[in-house]
């Protein structure tokens, strides 16, 4: 009897990890379907610094953020546009949280936001899909700021006095 409790909790588990791994599965295929499409797409938004807007971020690996519902969407902050292709990025998350490693503010549409420092990327113009708001100027800049001195300035050698890098 006991031998047979243990074997359907097993068979149980290991259907709900199968489970899990199609839906993911799925969920990978969908990215996949929605990416192509989008890379498909010509270049129709021109976003700005400062700029809030939800960008298709997409189905993603470990701890990279998540895009919601079919388009794969979170709402992300403009940090830098290179030209009209690229942008640098943080995303943003309604959950505020408290942390070294995030920011919080209200947009322009008086929306409470949370920057996620960890979540900084280049992506595609092709990716954004609405705006949302704009943040101030001063919060972008301690955002800014923030960045600087959490994930920059913080892996920067100190190169002492001399000017000339080491040879190599």
């Amino acid at each position: 009897m006991r031998g047979a409790l243990v074997f359907f909790n097993n068979l149980i588990f290991l259907i709900r990890k199968m489970y899990t791994t199609l839906e993911s599965v799925n969920q990978f295929i969908d990215w996949t379907q929605w990416k192509m499409a989008l890379n498909q797409s010509p270049v129709a938004s021109f976003p700005r610094k400062k700029e809030i807007w939800w960008a298709s971020l997409g189905h993603n690996i470990g701890v990279e953020v998540n895009g919601k519902n079919h388009r794969f969407e979170r709402p992300i902050l403009v940090l830098k546009v290179f030209n009209t292709e690229a942008m640098f990025t943080v995303a943003l998350t309604s959950q505020v949280k408290e942390s070294k490693y995030s920011y919080s503010f209200i947009d322009s549409n008086g929306i409470k936001s949370s920057v996620n420092m960890s979540q900084l990327r280049t992506i595609s113009t092709k990716r954004v899909l609405r705006k949302l708001g704009e943040i101030s100027d001063s919060d972008f800049e301690k955002v800014v700021g923030l960045i600087w001195e959490l994930v920059l300035k913080a892996e920067t050698p100190a190169l002492g006095v001399s000017s000339e890098l080491p040879n190599g």
